[in-house]
């Protein structure tokens, strides 16, 4: 399946207001209780790992991590709904359209990449500057947005590690 044929039919779909479903899953403020949890970890460590050099646009992300270190609430939502979306489109590709559940599973990245969207169209405001790049409806918007969910998917992946 070609990345820029399947964003065309996500265009139409509604922005979610709020997938409440993860809403129980997570945290969305620091642990207080232990200081080296994930959420807790500088993202400048992470220029320094060997998972940095998967990144697509070291200087987009490096930006919106800055952003985002004042916000750690949001930058856990947006790398978690990130990371769920990236592993989801790696099962849609794998499994293809005749699988079972592969609508529901369609769904299911489109409002996650929606939402992904939205918060970073909301960054905007925090001082990133590059936001209309990525809430750009486009085919080159929306390959720009899943380039950035699979760079904040491997920031979240180095999270996961530090655990």
């Amino acid at each position: 399946m070609n990345i820029l044929s399947f964003a065309e039919g996500i265009r139409d779909i509604p922005t979610t207001p709020h997938l409440s479903i993860f809403a129980s899953i997570y945290p969305k403020t620091p642990n207080p209780i232990n200081p080296s949890h994930p959420i807790n970890s500088s993202p400048d460590e992470f220029w320094t790992s060997p998972l940095a050099s998967r990144v697509k646009h070291p200087a987009r992300l490096r930006s919106l991590l800055e952003v985002f270190s004042a916000h750690p609430e949001k930058l856990y939502d947006l790398t978690f709904h990130a990371s769920f979306a990236h592993k989801l489109f790696g099962v849609l590709r794998r499994e293809g359209k005749d699988a079972a559940g592969f609508t529901r599973m369609q769904q299911s990245f489109s409002e996650t990449v929606q939402y992904v969207r939205k918060i970073v169209s909301e960054s905007e405001a925090l001082g990133f500057s590059q936001a209309q790049v990525y809430s750009e409806l486009s085919p080159k918007g929306m390959a720009s947005l899943l380039d950035l969910i699979e760079d904040l998917a491997t920031f979240k992946e180095w999270q996961n590690d530090q655990n």
